[in-house]
């Protein structure tokens, strides 16, 4: 069944949209709608002219990058060439388009992908757009998720989504309800007919997403290799904006997502219900970045690389190492240092009680000065040495080292903060 405009002209649809145009007044209902529609029908043609445009002007940047390399045939190049001089055809393509039209070179590059995307893929998506079916919106959605297939699954998926009635006439396939093989259940009506409707937004993604999926379930193994090639490709970076914020994105496997991010939401809600005036969103940024700054990992053989030279203990509860000769830790003090220690770990974790005001990122990290440690200045002991001085003379507080932390951080975790 087509579409009430699949097969009205340009100029009718023109004619149909001719007092909307125009700004015209008081318009009857019917008029509106007839009007909405045929525009509706009308910018969808006009997508499809202009991937019909895109995809001769690809051409043509590739005729002339051949020229200009003395070659006719793109046959006659070498198989890494062919690939440059396709790859580097769609990039000139792109940015004179996004140079004419103000598209982002994203949206630019997409427009002359699926341009220059083989017949199996392309002809159903120039259909669907001419008997508005589809908006462009929807092919990119399509080819956002479907793109990297290989092209005959690609092109399954896309005349599954985009097929119309002249697509399946052209095919041989006669659309008397007999049957329309390989097409998606929703285009289809109670009858069992195509329908050349226009796709409902939640029913497209809800298809794409099938469709999509059972392409690649069609070879187990090449999936497999697709999602150990993306968990290899885990990363961490960060985006500066202009105005004073910035985001930390973490990449990994689900699950280690969803356990740093139950951890975060843990974590924030017991700060919060503990009196912590900031919002659960507010601590959540600050724990984490908290955790990223001062958190230790326990890296294997990373103590014997350290070339660092410090007179700070590993743990509270070890003591100082360059403690002169004759001094010695006392049992009350070691089990009171274990005591912090252990505290700390849970804290950490989320165990015990959470201590908020040690996980702002403005306040520095907790120390133990001199006079603190036993054997210095203690029971008729030796008063301790002067603190040593900074370079522009305050004197500098040995620190301890936080406890070990193990972070999993893995998957997409954004955090925003002030820079």
């Amino acid at each position: 069944m087509k579409g009430r405009l699949a097969c009205v002209s340009e100029g009718e649809l023109l004619e149909r949209v001719r007092l909307a145009l125009a700004g015209a007044e008081g318009m009857s209902p019917e008029t509106c709608l007839d009007a909405l529609e045929a525009a509706h029908v009308m910018i969808r043609r006009l997508e499809g002219a202009r991937m019909h445009a895109a995809r001769e002007l690809a051409a043509r940047t590739g005729e002339e990058l051949l020229g200009r390399q003395g070659v006719v045939d793109p046959h006659e190049l070498s198989r890494t060439a062919r690939e440059r001089w396709r790859a580097r055809a769609k990039s000139v393509t792109a940015a004179e388009i996004s140079a004419l039209t103000g598209l982002g070179r994203g949206a630019a590059r997409q427009l002359v992908a699926v341009a220059v995307s083989p017949a199996s893929t392309r002809v159903p998506v120039r259909d669907a757009l001419r008997a508005g079916v589809a908006t462009w919106t929807q092919v990119e959605h399509f080819w956002r998720l479907a793109g990297q297939l290989p092209h005959e699954d690609a092109g399954d998926v896309a005349r599954s989504l985009f097929a119309t009635t002249d697509t399946l006439t052209r095919e041989g396939h006669a659309d008397d309800g007999s049957g329309t093989p390989g097409v998606a259940v929703e285009r289809l009506d109670p009858d069992g007919a195509l329908n050349d409707g226009p796709w409902g937004a939640k029913q497209f993604v809800q298809a794409l997403h099938r469709e999509v999926t059972r392409a690649r379930s069609a070879d187990p193994e090449a999936e497999a290799r697709a999602r150990a090639a993306r968990h290899r490709a885990r990363t961490a970076y960060a985006i500066v904006d202009d105005d004073g914020t910035g985001q930390v994105v973490i990449t990994g496997d689900a699950v280690g997502t969803t356990a740093c991010a139950d951890r975060l939401y843990l974590l924030a809600k017991k700060a919060h219900a503990a009196g912590d005036e900031r919002t659960e969103a507010q601590l959540r940024s600050d724990i984490a970045r908290a955790l990223l700054l001062h958190g230790t990992l326990p890296l294997p053989g990373l103590a014997a690389a350290s070339t660092r030279t410090s007179s700070v203990p590993d743990d509270p509860d070890r003591g100082n190492r360059s403690r002169p000769a004759g001094t010695r830790h006392t049992g009350r003090h070691r089990h009171a240092g274990a005591d912090h220690l252990r505290d700390a770990q849970l804290r950490a974790a989320g165990l015990g009680p959470v201590a908020v005001r040690d996980l702002h990122p403005r306040r520095p990290p907790r120390c133990w000065p001199h006079r603190h440690r036993r054997g210095w200045g203690s029971r008729g002991g030796p008063d301790p040495p002067p603190a040593p001085r900074g370079p522009r003379g305050m004197r500098r507080m040995t620190t301890t080292r936080r406890p070990p932390i193990t972070v999993a951080v893995q998957h997409a975790i954004r955090v925003t903060t002030r820079a």
